[in-house]
């Protein structure tokens, strides 16, 4: 019974620090993201896009076995998991950048011109959304979750508004989610503290 916890224990470990991985490759792609959609001054959202999310789950694991090779017996055959590793990482870099050449103009969601100063600030509200999404998976507080799901649709308000895009519901969500979700949030956070307060 035990060794069938610890089995249990083990899985649920492994599969958390996977999707915390795949967050954080997912973090790292929506900068790099980001970078490219600056340098080329355009807003473009392709339905290539969504096969990266696709292959940063395939590349994790890769990922994971390459380094455990490299730490315990490096050979010939070992090498696999990394190569496959890189050519996936490369192929998502390359998805990315090409997805905003006309010649994929077909499979545009969004195609928008903008400054680069607009871009700058859906840059950041692009990060804050990443990083809102990475500890909404990772937290284990309901509270917390509640804050980060308010803060992540408030980042991406202002990520589509800018460009004008759904733009009754994005200024729905700027002008009045705040004033909504800030006294339940505060009240959120005041049970937290009462019932941490009432349990020590």
């Amino acid at each position: 019974m035990t060794e069938l916890q610890s089995e249990n224990n083990g899985n649920l470990k492994s599969k958390k620090e996977f999707w915390i991985t795949v967050s954080l490759f997912h973090i790292y792609f929506i900068f790099f993201y980001m970078l490219v959609l600056i340098i080329f001054s355009r807003f473009t959202v392709s339905w290539l896009l969504l096969t990266v999310p696709f292959l940063i789950i395939a590349m994790v694991p890769l990922a994971k076995k390459g380094i455990t090779a490299q730490k315990e017996k490096p050979a010939k055959n070992d090498m696999l998991p990394t190569v496959g590793f890189l050519i996936l990482f490369a192929a998502a870099k390359l998805i990315i950048i090409f997805s905003l050449h006309d010649y994929f103009e077909p499979f545009y969601m969004i195609d928008l011109e903008s400054s680069a100063i607009n871009l700058v600030v859906v840059g950041i509200f692009t990060v804050v959304l990443a990083l809102a999404i990475f500890f909404l998976f990772t937290s284990d507080s309901w509270i917390n979750r509640f804050i980060f799901i308010i803060l992540g649709v408030y980042s991406l308000a202002r990520i589509l508004s800018p460009f004008g895009v759904m733009s009754e519901i994005t200024d729905w969500v700027l002008q009045y989610l705040t004033l909504i979700a800030l006294p339940i949030i505060l009240l959120a956070i005041f049970i937290k503290a009462k019932s941490s307060r009432d349990s020590g």
